[in-house]
């Protein structure tokens, strides 16, 4: 059985006065309603003590009501805004996450463009183009895109965003923790070769 002991505060918090127990099980979550995953994070439990209790994330989606807000802090199931909680691309302009932690949370701009995106949505975003190539953005992305949508996107040249992207990119791994990891192992492949003489 999978437990989280509780601090006094917490007990109190999560159970009242009358049923002091002094540890969390999923069962505890599943029978009560008013148990969601932002109401634990509000009480202090943090993201690795609930997935100590539920490593699985569908459980978390049907009794705890984990919405967009919370993905950022569910990398370790992990719950992807797209695939675990059907977010369309307006949801995702909505959320105002940066790049980085779109990434960190699995999303690339295939993804984005599978989802409707196009050239005119992109400057919804205002990321700039070292940010789009953090997402997956190569050279074969912006060959679809006519000047006035490069000039508009990226507030610069065709020529200056070729020279500053890459040709191709690594398929993007959908275990968001294992790019991290990735990246801290070997940080030369972060950096991106230019095929350009720029």
């Amino acid at each position: 059985m999978r437990i989280v002991e509780l601090t006094p505060p917490q007990i109190v918090s999560i159970f009242g006065w009358f049923n002091l127990q002094p540890y969390i099980r999923w069962e505890d979550v599943e029978k009560n309603p008013k148990i969601s995953f932002r109401f634990l994070r509000d009480v202090g439990l943090t993201p690795t003590q609930l997935h100590t209790i539920q490593p699985d994330v569908q459980p978390w989606k049907q009794y705890a009501s984990i919405t967009l807000h919370d993905c950022l802090e569910m990398t370790q199931w992990p719950a992807h805004p797209i695939h675990t909680l059907k977010a369309d691309l307006a949801d995702i302009i909505s959320m105002r996450w940066t790049a980085d932690q779109m990434m960190v949370m699995g999303i690339n701009i295939d993804e984005l463009v599978q989802l409707g995106m196009l050239p005119d949505l992109m400057t919804l975003f205002a990321y700039s183009l070292g940010s789009w190539t953090t997402l997956g953005l190569t050279q074969k992305h912006v060959a679809n895109m006519t000047d006035a949508e490069i000039l508009r996107v990226f507030g610069m040249s065709r020529m200056r965003v070729l020279c500053g992207t890459p040709k191709t990119t690594e398929s993007v791994d959908s275990n968001p923790q294992r790019n991290v990891e990735e990246n801290v192992r070997h940080p030369e492949s972060l950096i991106r070769p230019v095929s350009l003489n720029c």
